[in-house]
């Protein structure tokens, strides 16, 4: 994936399709809310499916008009709400998009002795305590640039899947005897020292550890949407055509001075 923000044009080029910047997203509950908007409207799709599915294989014309009139109240709800997504973030979910995360922020969950030190410590800013029912957190680290996100986000999944990886392995020594035992025994113990050393890296890196618990919050995040070739060419006029104004309206503006 590439970005390719320019002067004129925030896009993202991948697999040789392109995406255009539509809106940002500029607060952790902004952030919040578009996710909880989207997961809905996928629920709402995946509702629609089932009902799809049903109506097939129902035996009665009476149940397929049921589920017909169920079909469509559903899909009504699904266009008002897709168009809702619309208005407020300027792309269509019927649409390909990418949701490029640009600010992320680390925190890591406290016992309460720990939560009560920081509170207690002067030096701790307030917004950098954060509680979530029971569970306490602290800031530990806060990740700017989508490139930067991406690559937590890859190298986190990486440390999840070796951990994942190993006890599986362990699961399945337990189960086995003789020299697949210890074919067994001797790769956990190989696996765990490459998961040691990600994890340290990690924590050197980002101050996280697997051997906590944490949480992640989105400060900040862009919409591409995709767009064909004709789309692409509109929107890089429009962006120079607004950069020329803005340039236009800069020097008259001095002049003025």
């Amino acid at each position: 994936m590439t970005n390719a923000t320019s002067s004129k044009l925030d896009y993202i080029e991948q697999n040789g399709q392109k995406f255009i910047h539509v809106s940002t997203i500029g607060t952790v509950e902004a952030n919040r809310q578009f996710m909880r908007n989207v997961n809905l409207v996928n629920q709402q799709r995946r509702q629609i499916a089932l009902l799809e599915e049903a109506r097939k294989i129902v035996s009665t014309e009476d149940a397929r008009s049921a589920l017909a009139k169920e079909i469509d109240a559903a899909a009504k709800k699904l266009e008002e709400n897709n168009a809702t997504m619309a208005k407020s973030y300027g792309y269509s979910l019927a649409r390909k998009y990418i949701h490029a995360v640009v600010k992320t922020r680390i925190f890591i969950k406290l016992t309460d002795d720990e939560y009560k030190k920081a509170k207690d410590d002067p030096a701790t800013k307030p917004e950098d305590l954060l509680v979530r029912g029971d569970d306490k957190f602290r800031l530990i680290a806060v990740i700017p640039g989508v490139e930067e996100n991406n690559l937590f986000r890859r190298n986190v999944q990486l440390v999840q899947a070796q951990r994942s990886r190993i006890v599986q392995m362990r699961q399945a020594a337990e189960n086995a005897s003789g020299e697949e035992k210890a074919k067994l025994e001797e790769e956990i113990k190989k696996a765990e020292e490459v998961l040691v050393k990600n994890n340290e890296e990690m924590t050197k890196r980002y101050g996280f550890s697997l051997a906590r618990d944490y949480l992640m919050e989105i400060e900040e995040s862009k919409l591409y949407t995709l767009v064909n070739e004709e789309e692409f060419l509109k929107a890089e006029k429009a962006a120079a055509d607004a950069e020329l104004a803005a340039g236009a309206k800069k020097i008259v503006e001095e002049a003025k001075n």
